[in-house]
């Protein structure tokens, strides 16, 4: 059903990845480094309450081509980030209610979407 499709060339080149450990994972760290960019080159214009905004498509993205494996790593690397940089206090890990709300508010989103590969 899917032969000859994208679908079927996205699934064939994520199967190549998951094959190939060590380059799944290194692909994961580029996909967060270039999410991290990304967020950084952002920051100024998108609004308060968005720090996971360019993170999530690389956890989806690496799940899928990836791994549950290098999705989980890109996961938690974006949630640490996002918290020390984005999240007041920044250049913290400290946590006031409004910062717990929003580093707790990624912790249910993360392994679904991870998981979401296999």
């Amino acid at each position: 059903m899917l032969e000859g499709s994208l679908g079927a060339t996205l699934l064939s080149h994520g199967e190549w990845f998951r094959k190939r450990p060590a380059i799944a994972y290194a692909t994961a760290i580029m996909a967060f480094a270039i999410a991290l960019a990304v967020r950084f080159a952002l920051n100024g214009v998108l609004p308060a309450g968005f720090p996971y905004l360019t993170f999530f498509p690389a956890v989806l993205l690496t799940a899928f081509f990836c791994g549950t494996g290098p999705g989980i790593v890109v996961a938690i690397l974006s949630i640490l980030s996002a918290w020390y940089w984005f999240i007041p206090p920044a250049g913290t890990f400290a946590l006031d209610s409004q910062s717990a709300i929003a580093v707790l508010f990624s912790l249910p989103f993360s392994p679904p979407i991870s998981s979401s590969s296999m």
